[in-house]
């Protein structure tokens, strides 16, 4: 959205001067940052009848000036080079705060009882289009969040965690931590691709299925056989415990992903869309062409079609038919292949496999040197293992 102000000379002088001490990006943010911080105050008054920027002395009234101050260094980046930093929770507004369940201090302290990594499918196989991990799962930052708060939780229940409150709890949790997301993104102006918020559900009573998917796909869920689905367990990094009642324990690969630090749950963004650090990065790829063949197979495949030349959905959604299965008891329907195109390139993208390319309203995707070496370097298990033979 453009909006054009007129204003004083005095006035564009001191937004001049704002931007030269490097606290805001470019002019749109800075005042962006004053609209929020003039309706934050307004809103104190009208709660409170009166603004009071120091209430260290005034016992009983609320003190608004911290949050002002908080919001206002929300960006450190300027057309010199100077990175962007960003400190979690530091650069919101009061009413969004990362949950505590998703922090890393005090993981290092905690005592938890770790279940063994269910066994994968070989990594030689190949996998039909339906058996690709489920194209709803869009985004990977939540395995990372719900990994910390699973962690988090287990650690209270060595003998494993009912799914049937965890997941809803992780659920609730993930819903303020989309709100604090989506206010990120929408301060640094976020382009869509990078929106740090898409796959979070909301807080609000109007957001209750969208709090209740979260919990189901990217938690877990049991069917009436017992099964447990959902991203965690997809991806080996939570199993249900032996024994009555469905309970979820963390496997060791959650323990290790949980406990590096993050930029965005623990601050040290070097950009505003950055996700996850390199040893994030490195981790999660080495686990997914270890114990998550399927999505390895995924990426490998996709990675080969557009060095192929199938550059943008339309062609891969052609390229990718060869892998629809012969016969099958569901019906793969044209949208279920864009869903699992574009979930599985979605992923990828988080680990800096693929980049998108946008003019207009039309995509097209490159593969980035990250990509080309997950092709080239093959199972880091197999490595291991004939290494020790």
């Amino acid at each position: 959205m453009i909006v054009c102000i007129n204003c004083l000379t005095d006035t564009k002088s001191k937004m001049d001067r704002l931007l030269l001490r490097n606290h805001y990006r470019d002019y749109s943010e800075l005042v962006a940052v004053a609209v929020d911080n003039l309706w934050l105050m307004e809103q104190e008054v009208a709660e409170k009848g009166a603004l009071i920027i120091d209430s260290a002395t005034h016992s009983g009234t609320t003190s608004v000036a911290s949050e002002l101050v908080e919001a206002s260094q929300s960006v450190v980046r300027s057309a010199k080079g100077i990175p962007f930093q960003n400190r979690p929770n530091a650069a919101a507004p009061a009413a969004f705060r990362i949950p505590e369940l998703f922090l890393a201090a005090g993981l290092d302290g905690l005592t938890v009882t770790t279940i063994e990594m269910p066994a994968s499918e070989s990594s030689e196989e190949v996998f039909t289009l339906d058996r690709w991990l489920f194209g709803q799962y869009n985004k990977l930052l939540p395995v990372k969040a719900n990994c910390r708060a699973l962690l988090r939780i287990a650690a209270e229940h060595p003998e494993g965690v009912s799914l049937e409150e965890v997941a809803p709890r992780i659920g609730e949790a993930a819903a303020l931590l989309g709100d604090y997301l989506a206010d990120h993104d929408r301060r640094h102006q976020t382009g869509r691709d990078d929106l740090l918020a898409t796959a979070f559900p909301r807080s609000g009573p109007d957001a209750e299925k969208s709090r209740a998917r979260y919990a189901n796909q990217f938690v877990g869920c049991v069917n009436s056989q017992g099964v447990l689905s959902g991203m965690l367990s997809d991806y080996r990094m939570a199993a249900l415990a032996p024994g009555e009642g469905a309970r979820l324990l963390p496997t060791q690969s959650a323990l290790q992903l949980a406990r590096l630090a993050n930029p965005v749950l623990d601050g040290g963004q070097t950009d505003p869309a950055q996700k996850f650090s390199p040893e994030e990065t490195t981790f999660l790829l080495d686990h997914i062409r270890a114990h998550v063949p399927v999505e390895a197979f995924a990426f490998r495949t996709l990675i080969h079609e557009i060095a192929d030349g199938a550059v943008t959905p339309d062609k891969l959604d052609e390229a990718l038919r060869v892998h629809i299965p012969v016969e099958t008891n569901r019906s793969l329907s044209p949208s279920f292949l864009t869903s699992q195109r574009s979930g599985a390139l979605s992923r990828m993208a988080d680990l800096g496999l693929i980049a998108r390319e946008r003019k207009g309203v039309r995509v097209s995707y490159t593969i980035t040197p990250q990509g080309e070496a997950f092709v080239q370097e093959g199972n880091p298990r197999k490595k291991k293992e004939n290494a020790c033979s």
